[in-house]
């Protein structure tokens, strides 16, 4: 299970929560088995301009109390916090990467309908997954795919947009250029349905709450 925490602030108070994010995870690093911070710069499309996230902070943790530790250090942070919740990696489209410099970081709040969860998923297991497997191991411009999804919202901040996946992505800019031949040719190698069938599906049952790049902070 990973730990998120979703959090709009200014800039002074971005700054200041990131640094003492970076000093929390690096006093306490031997705990963690994964800890990401992400810090909001471009938005490419959003639900609601004015209510956008600045710092996402996401964690695994080898004893799960420890994400009681972190709330309570971070406490004082309880109204720039949009989302706390639970997420559990999607099958097959976990490909981490400890590489972060040089590479536009995407970062996708995704909100699929309730009642296509189960189709999403599967889209995402037998079709997305694979592809994208493909371009990170035989193409090169894309480094990391991360999909996580919502298995429990703890808090989520009332009048706020809500998603129930969020996605990652590493890509070199010139991935732009090369996205959908590539991700085609990983659709055909899995029998899937090709690109246009599959944007079509995905597009209506799911939206994006948010789509943005980021800085990757750690």
């Amino acid at each position: 299970m990973y730990y998120v925490e979703t959090y709009t602030a200014t800039k002074k108070e971005s700054k200041e929560l990131i640094s003492k994010l970076h000093t929390y995870f690096h006093q306490y690093n031997s705990q963690f088995l994964f800890n990401r911070i992400y810090r909001r710069k471009l938005t490419f499309s959003t639900e609601e301009k004015s209510q956008l996230w600045n710092v996402l902070v996401m964690m695994k943790a080898a004893d799960g109390k420890q994400y009681e530790h972190f709330q309570n250090i971070f406490k004082d942070y309880q109204t720039q916090l949009i989302r706390q919740e639970n997420m559990l990696p999607t099958p097959g489209s976990f490909l981490p990467s400890n590489e972060k410099n040089g590479f536009i970081h995407i970062v996708e709040y995704v909100h699929v309908q309730p009642d296509y969860l189960a189709e999403f998923k599967e889209i995402m297991i037998h079709n997305n997954g694979p592809a994208m497997e493909h371009i990170i191991q035989s193409k090169k411009w894309c480094k990391e795919f991360i999909a996580l999804e919502t298995a429990e919202v703890i808090f989520h901040k009332a009048d706020y947009p809500a998603w129930n996946q969020i996605h990652l992505i590493a890509m070199l800019p010139s991935g732009v250029f090369h996205f959908k031949k590539d991700f085609n040719e990983g659709l055909i190698k899995v029998n899937a349905p090709n690109f246009a069938e599959n944007f079509e599906r995905l597009g209506q049952i799911r939206k994006f709450t948010s789509k943005v790049s980021a800085a990757r902070e750690l």
